[in-house]
């Protein structure tokens, strides 16, 4: 069964950055009201996979690349940076 981690970003050039990160994996991006839903599904790395995309995500937050967005793994949902209101819980 495959895994899927979804990301809420607030802006197109954080969903750009995030995206780029991503490549490892296959991503899409869709653009949803007001914001950028991004869902990313594992690879030949399973094992690997959920480990692998909070790197890529928390290290561009880090880095400044990207303000804020919100990690969705459907059994936790973990607002990181700049995030508007009402968006981190369900």
């Amino acid at each position: 069964m495959s895994q899927v981690v979804r990301l809420e970003v607030f802006s197109e050039g954080d969903a750009r950055c995030l995206m780029k990160a991503l490549e490892p994996y296959e991503a899409t991006r869709d653009k949803v009201e007001d914001h950028w839903d991004i869902r990313v599904t594992d690879g030949p790395e399973e094992d690997r996979f959920l480990a692998d995309v909070i790197q890529a995500v928390l290290g561009c937050f880090a880095d400044g690349r990207v303000r804020g967005f919100v990690l969705d793994t459907g059994d936790y949902r973990l607002p990181v940076g700049d995030v508007p209101g009402g968006r981190s819980a369900y």
